[in-house]
């Protein structure tokens, strides 16, 4: 006997029928199945994004404590600003893969509904016969099921997808953690190192001007100056790393030693009432026949040579 499908009124009303069902009914209750807002990519999204505002609030607190130290202030402000925008992607990502998974879904719903409703009209009609067509039966709910089947793979390759995309918003949130947790500790040694050399500066500077001419304008004072002319540019330049400040400050420190020694290699002055011929550091004579009492109290504070030693006269 052949097979009559219902009259094509009766499969619009089946197909208005399911598709209430499937665009109404069925979301509403497989919601969670659609769109499972605690997979595993969901959990891990979330305990990276929570984390990374943790560190972010440590950073702040960082920064509040750093008015001292202005290059690195800004440079952990900048880090904090990358974090934000690192959450603002990663929740924009995860919208967009929700929305994707969303979409792909519903058009899906929406055909394999159909799909079923054409296919469960055929196996109404085989069960009214008289007698029912078994094997048309069987056939067809072969067919539901395989539709059905068909139906839960792509929306698992859905959620699969899904799952990826989310994994990935939340790998760049992992490794925007990774950075502030490996740049925390080298963030505070530079604050310590910034506020060394600023303090350094302020010191050699002042004991720079109280050199005596002929002192600034030796070799190891010109070396000095220099010294603190590239820890001051060290000082002014926007944040490096912990080890620009550490060699300002080496070398600033390096050239204070050396006219350090270089001054106390100055012999020191036996006062006595021996007269002596004094000279300038370039041989110019100054005095020839004083007494050391008398050339400290007439000289104006310099480098000189006493006779054969190199005197220093405050």
């Amino acid at each position: 006997m052949r097979l009559s499908l219902p009259h094509p009124m009766c499969r619009r009303a089946l197909r208005a029928c399911a598709c209430l069902f499937f665009f109404v009914l069925w979301p509403a209750v497989l919601h969670a199945e659609l769109l499972p807002g605690e997979t595993k990519a969901d959990s891990a999204y979330n305990e990276h994004a929570n984390e990374l505002r943790v560190w972010m609030q440590r950073y702040s607190l960082m920064a509040q404590g750093l008015t001292d130290a202005p290059k690195v202030r800004i440079e952990v402000e900048s880090v904090i600003h990358t974090a934000e925008n690192t959450l603002t992607d990663a929740a924009r990502r995860l919208t967009e893969a929700t929305e994707k998974y969303q979409e792909k879904a519903q058009a899906t719903h929406a055909e394999q509904a159909e799909k079923i409703a054409l296919l469960q009209a055929q196996l109404n009609g085989y069960m009214m016969q008289t007698p029912p067509d078994e094997a048309g039966i069987l056939r067809t709910e072969r067919e539901i099921e395989a539709a059905r089947q068909e139906l839960d793979d792509k929306l698992a390759q859905y959620i699969g997808e899904y799952e990826e995309r989310v994994y990935g918003a939340g790998n760049g949130i992992a490794s925007m953690i990774h950075v502030m947790r490996g740049t925390e500790h080298d963030l505070q040694a530079a604050a310590s190192l910034e506020r060394m050399l600023v303090t350094a500066i302020d010191t050699y500077v002042a004991e720079w001007l109280g050199l005596t001419p002929e002192v600034q304008e030796s070799l190891l004072g010109m070396a000095y100056r220099k010294a603190l002319e590239a820890a001051q540019a060290a000082a002014d330049a926007p944040y490096d790393s912990p080890a620009t400040y550490q060699a300002a400050l080496d070398a600033l420190e390096q050239a204070r030693e050396d006219l350090q020694d270089f001054v106390t290699a100055i012999d020191p002055l036996v006062t006595d009432k021996t007269a002596v011929c004094v000279r300038s550091l370039d041989g110019r004579t100054v005095f020839r026949h004083v007494t050391p009492d008398e050339a400290l109290r007439r000289l104006p504070r310099g480098l000189y040579l006493f006779g054969g030693k190199k005197i220093y006269v405050r």
